[in-house]
């Protein structure tokens, strides 16, 4: 048998199967599919996926109503179990990115600073800024600051 391509409109995808697979009761049929689902474009699309996986054989169906009522409701559920996977993966990432030790700054190569640029005297105050690569990429607004304390300091 020669299949044609899928439709653009997910909703007259299923209006053209049904009526191609049942003839006159395609109405009905799909007015049950669109009962419960909600109408959004991939909602629908996904449920035409999901019918082509499910539906072997449509012609051998003795109750397409209460088939595809059946049907309906196990998307639904699959949907929300899709979904609730999604949502526990992107927990367990944050919890990952949290749970993660923070990068240890690495030290200085002049040994003056912890790493970060400022200088510290033995009270851990801000002394000034240090002449290693970390102290060279302080923002100006910070090495202003740091200025700034060292003249209110003295």
């Amino acid at each position: 048998m020669n299949r044609r391509a899928p439709l653009e409109d997910s909703v007259e995808e299923l209006a053209l199967r049904f009526r191609e697979r049942f003839g006159s009761g395609a109405n009905a049929i799909l007015r049950i599919v669109l009962d419960g689902l909600s109408l959004e474009q991939k909602e629908v699309q996904a449920f035409v996926a999901f019918d082509d996986a499910h539906t072997g054989a449509p012609e051998d169906l003795n109750n397409p109503g209460g088939y595809y009522r059946s049907l309906v409701m196990k998307f639904q559920l699959a949907q929300k179990n899709r979904r609730e996977l999604q949502r526990l993966d992107k927990q367990r990432e944050l919890e990952r990115q949290l749970s993660a030790p923070a990068q240890p700054t690495p030290p200085c190569p002049l040994s003056r600073c912890n790493g970060m640029g400022e200088v510290y005297d033995t009270s851990g105050r801000v002394v000034t800024v240090c002449e290693c690569d970390a102290g060279s990429r302080l923002s100006p607004q910070v090495i202003q600051m740091i200025d700034q304390l060292k003249r209110g300091a003295a």
